[in-house]
């Protein structure tokens, strides 16, 4: 038995498996972050923190002749959804229903991979996390939301990634507003999207979770999410109506390179 219990669910291997698959289906197409930076795990439920290489002095305390440092490491996040289904629908599933209700696990890891997301591109200061967005240290580069104000916004954000040093190709990571006026817009006969894509060389991602869009390269070795427990399902308890389970995940989020990203602005 594991810290999941699965073993003390109503019912068996493959209502989990059939539980997994709709996960993992939900799962791919939100987690864009992972698709745009560096992906390191995942490393087991056991890891607890990332090595930063790095050290602080300890002073006082450790005796004469004696120099002390402490390292400094960049602790892991642990974070679940929970969520229920009706034992009924369990029930209908082991004689042969196909069309198992199971909107709220849909919710459950929709929900997680939005944290994801924004923790990862945005930020999450509360838990412990600075996001590529809210590290970097280029201008931000502002847009009306039109066509003409994307191009040239993105095609700025490209220009000052390049003079920084940074090369391509690059992902524009678009938030649900962004995203929406992108991907209904046909100006002068072809795509914004296709527009934009040429102009960074990578994908415009829909990217749930965060505010504002971001324009990452795809380089490599400049972000860094570090994932202990990958998504997973777990047990909680039931009763005669409901099971009550979960899906968790344990990620810390490291920023190599502060100036390898670029936020994008709505301006009013």
């Amino acid at each position: 038995m594991n810290h999941l219990l699965r073993e003390l669910a109503p019912f068996g291997a493959d209502a989990w498996t059939m539980l997994d698959a709709e996960a993992r289906d939900r799962l791919v197409p939100a987690l864009t972050a992972r698709r745009i930076v560096d992906f390191d795990g995942p490393h087991g439920w056991q890891r607890s923190a990332v090595d930063l290489g790095r050290t602080d002095p300890v002073t006082g305390g450790a005796g004469d002749g004696i120099t002390a440092r402490r390292r400094r490491v960049l602790p892991l996040c642990e974070v679940r959804a929970t969520f229920t289904v009706r034992l009924e629908e369990m029930v209908d599933f082991s004689r042969g229903a196909t069309d198992v209700d199971l909107a709220e696990l849909d919710g459950a890891v929709l929900r997680l991979a939005a944290l994801e997301n924004r923790a990862t591109l945005q930020g999450w200061p509360e838990g412990g996390i600075t996001g590529a967005g809210q590290a970097s240290t280029q201008a931000v580069q502002s847009h009306d939301g039109t066509p003409e104000s994307f191009r040239a916004a993105v095609t700025a954000a490209v220009a000052s990634l390049r003079d920084a040093g940074v090369a391509g190709p690059y992902a524009l990571a678009c938030g649900p507003v962004d995203w929406a006026d992108i991907i209904e817009t046909d100006d002068a006969g072809t795509p914004l999207r296709a527009q934009l894509e040429g102009i960074t060389g990578g994908d415009v991602e829909r990217t749930p979770g965060i505010d504002e869009s971001l324009l990452v390269s795809l380089r490599g070795g400049d972000f860094s999410l570090t994932v202990g427990e990958d998504l997973a399902l777990g047990y909680l308890d039931h009763d005669r109506d409901d099971v009550t389970l979960y899906v968790e995940e344990s990620f810390a989020f490291r920023v190599n390179t502060p100036e390898a990203s670029v936020l994008l602005r709505r301006t009013l």
